[in-house]
């Protein structure tokens, strides 16, 4: 019981992770559209690096899912990402993040309150 506690508090923070990574996405799309390009990558960095720790969270939180979450849809777009990094596309990556990471976003977090019953 207390290992299912606990994986629903971490759907609980993985949630709110969620909120602020689409706040951190729209920021860092604005920076890209605004033409700041470093500022922008560096946001976009730190928001991979927070995608992963919640990938992480919601493979170990599958059991408990009422609506298991794939999370191998984040695959096809790190590599899309890599790509418009790799040309400096950066209005791509701005794009990318906006409209396929976002609703994505979106969709785990109705999984997850799905899951919490909230």
């Amino acid at each position: 019981m207390e290992q299912y506690q606990q994986k629903i508090e971490l759907l609980e923070t993985s949630s709110d992770l969620i909120d602020n990574l689409l706040v951190r996405i729209e920021a860092a799309a604005a920076l890209y559209h605004g033409g700041k390009e470093v500022e922008g990558s560096q946001k976009i960095l730190t928001i991979i690096d927070d995608m992963s720790q919640l990938a992480q969270a919601l493979t170990i939180t599958i059991d408990v899912q009422k609506d298991p979450i794939d999370v191998s849809v984040l695959n096809d777009f790190l590599q899309e990402s890599t790509e418009a990094f790799e040309h400096q596309d950066f209005v791509l990556l701005a794009d990318l993040f906006e409209y396929e990471v976002s609703p994505v976003l979106e969709a785990w977090k109705e999984k997850i309150l799905l899951t919490l019953g909230a």
